[in-house]
């Protein structure tokens, strides 16, 4: 008889136009694509960071802080789903 195969694993996202997918036969998995807007407004950080993450996107130049913001919420986010 055939051997039995693991379960295939997947998640998806999608914003502005773009997607992503992960499939694995590995672990769950999660992804997450988000607009570049979002990092725009510093007023968002407050109510996603915690404190720490707050104040480490402190101690980056203001250029570089939508960057980091973008890559704490998708992790959180792939994370969560």
């Amino acid at each position: 008889s055939p051997m039995p195969q693991p379960p295939v694993f997947f998640n998806l996202s999608h914003a502005d136009g773009a997607v992503a997918i992960g499939v694995t036969r590995l672990a769950e998995v999660g992804v997450d694509i988000e607009p570049a807007a979002r990092a725009a407004d510093p007023r968002v950080y407050r109510t996603v960071l915690t404190d720490t993450e707050q104040r480490e996107l402190e101690l980056l130049p203001p250029a570089q802080r939508p960057g980091q913001f973008i890559r704490y919420w998708t992790l959180k986010e792939a994370t969560l789903k």
